[in-house]
Formats: C-alpha cells, structure tokens, sequence
C-alpha cells in the first residue's frame, strides 16, 4: 500500500546518495528514477536525480530536474537552490562577471 511506498521511495533515494558518497554516481541515476516514478511529487527524488546529473555533467538535465520537481513544490529550498547553482554556473552570468568586475574597478 501507500505506507510500504513511502519506505520503498526512500530506499531508492537513500540508495542513490549511498552511490553518491561512493563515487558511484551514474549507478545512482536509475534508483532516483525509480524513486520519482513511486512518488512524482516526492521533492527529495528530484533533488537526489538532479545531483547525480550535475555531477555527471549533464548540466541542462539537472537544471529540467529541478524544474520538474518545482512543478510539485514550487517551495523546496533544496529545489531552488539548485536552479541557482545552475545559473550561477552554467549560463551567460559567467560571461558577464569578468566585464563587470573591470567596469567597477574603473568607477572606484
């Protein structure tokens, strides 16, 4: 029933970082599916899922991950935090900073 689904879910996250902790990233990927199909509005299985993309490099994966797991709960700390790391790291913001930091340096 829906109780044995909650630990099951989890299992999977938790199973997921285990690989993380290991280095066994990419072998987490397909807990943290299994994990979101138990529970597509469990917030956790998406946070889990986007790490393990982000660490693999598919950036533009974690970024539709998070996205996705917003759709369920547009609150999540965790969910919101990661779409910043996103933009901090991977988009045009990065291009900017460097002429940005030589104009302030030419105002003061």
């Amino acid at each position: 029933g829906t109780t044995h689904n909650v630990g099951v879910k989890k299992a999977y996250g938790n199973q997921a970082a285990c690989y993380n902790k290991l280095g066994a990233i990419a072998d987490g990927l397909e807990d943290v599916e299994k994990c979101i199909e138990l529970d597509p509005k469990f917030s956790g299985g998406y946070i889990r899922k986007a790490e393990v993309e982000f660490y693999l490099k598919e950036y533009d994966n974690a970024m539709k991950t998070y996205l996705e797991g917003l759709k369920h709960d547009h609150n999540d700390q965790e969910l919101l935090a990661g779409v910043t790391r996103y933009i901090y790291t991977h988009t045009c913001l990065n291009e900017v900073i460097k002429p940005l930091s030589i104009a302030c340096l030419m105002w003061f």
